[in-house]
């Protein structure tokens, strides 16, 4: 069946994650660990080419308005990272080989779930890792302070603005709000603008305000995605 792998990779996912309390997206492929102001997404990559799968997993902040699950901080199966070194834990290398795409062949089934299994695992230590660093906001300042984004002068300088301003650092807040303002001065882009326009607003609050606002930006941000009720208080 040409879903067979999917289902192998759903029912092994099910079975390792649920008792983390990590839960599947809808039917996708996607698992999500939901800790209230970040999502942590785990993603069994397709391929449009084979059978099989790649292993993404990727902390999403909700307290930027979308209704999409943006890899904010990842870690990918191929080795790469997006921002944070995660740490010196490679479980990757399996009978003594690097994983970063696992083929689904019916005739090699065994390796295939071995290999899914592995993905899990891998997957559960990263959840506690964001679990454990991301505990309270001041751990989380820590961990984005030191973190070089993708889009660093961009989203780096949001995450960083904003994990300041919740956390009193009113000084720093407004310097890499306004190195955000500095790079997208000249926007032209939708999402450039946008982001010009909720840090133009957000850098003018007072830091009680501030926390509010970023709250509603999350209860919000929560609805978009379809993710459960809940109640935020930073």
């Amino acid at each position: 069946m040409a879903n067979e792998h999917t289902k192998i990779i759903n029912k092994i996912a099910k079975e390792k994650f649920t008792p983390f309390g990590i839960v599947q997206k809808g039917r996708s492929r996607t698992w999500i660990d939901d800790n209230g102001w970040f999502t942590t997404i785990i993603e069994f990559q397709p391929s449009s080419y084979s059978r099989g799968s790649y292993l993404n997993v990727a902390v999403n902040f909700n307290w930027h308005e979308e209704d999409w699950e943006s890899f904010d901080l990842s870690y990918h199966s191929d080795g790469s990272r997006e921002g944070v070194y995660l740490n010196k834990y490679n479980p990757l290398n399996l009978f003594k080989r690097d994983i970063g795409w696992v083929d689904y062949e019916p005739e090699n089934e065994e390796y295939f779930i071995k290999i899914i299994e592995l993905y899990c695992d891998v997957a559960i230590k990263r959840v506690k890792y964001f679990r454990k660093k991301l505990a309270t906001l001041r751990k989380a300042r820590r961990l984005i302070l030191r973190t070089e984004f993708c889009s660093e002068e961009l989203w780096g300088s949001y995450h960083k603005g904003t994990i300041c301003g919740l956390t009193g650092c009113r000084y720093r807040q407004k310097k890499y709000y306004k190195r955000l303002l500095n790079e997208v001065r000249d926007a032209k882009l939708d999402f450039e603008i946008e982001a010009r326009e909720c840090v133009e607003r957000l850098i003018q609050y007072d830091l009680d305000t501030f926390k509010k606002e970023i709250e509603k930006i999350i209860l919000e941000t929560r609805k978009l995605k379809k993710l459960p009720e809940l109640e935020i208080t930073l």
